[in-house]
């Protein structure tokens, strides 16, 4: 399964939505990495990388030239994303999604060798 990793928009509220969360299937997963991760120019909606889970499980995530691989790993408590409503009435918040798993990616990128980068002109 090969699944896209885009930064979400910005919402209406001016914050990011969810974005340190993957969705594959129909479940919702939590990416957790070491380090920072910087993105090039605008980042809101922008296309980040590509993650992909194979039958054994194992995740790998592709940033550019560089390569992540990762494991999927249960939460030890479930986290709650909430959505809130505001109303006459007052505020009140929706659980939307339940998280119950993460997928860690705890090594160092590595280079992919042999991309085709861009070519370098002789002055």
């Amino acid at each position: 399964m090969i699944i896209p990793i885009i930064t979400p928009p910005e919402s209406s509220s001016g914050f990011p939505q969810h974005p340190r969360l993957a969705r594959l299937g129909k479940e919702l997963f939590l990416l957790e990495m070491q380090g920072k991760l910087e993105v090039e120019g605008a980042k809101e909606g922008g296309f980040v990388g590509v993650l992909a889970l194979d039958d054994s499980d194992k995740v790998t995530l592709r940033i550019g030239v560089h390569h992540l691989e990762g494991k999927i790993a249960s939460l030890p408590k479930p986290l709650g994303i909430l959505t809130k409503h505001k109303s006459d009435a007052g505020t009140t918040y929706e659980i939307t999604e339940v998280v119950t798993k993460k997928i860690i990616f705890t090594k160092r990128p590595t280079p992919i060798v042999g991309h085709a980068g861009p070519l370098l002109q002789a002055n």
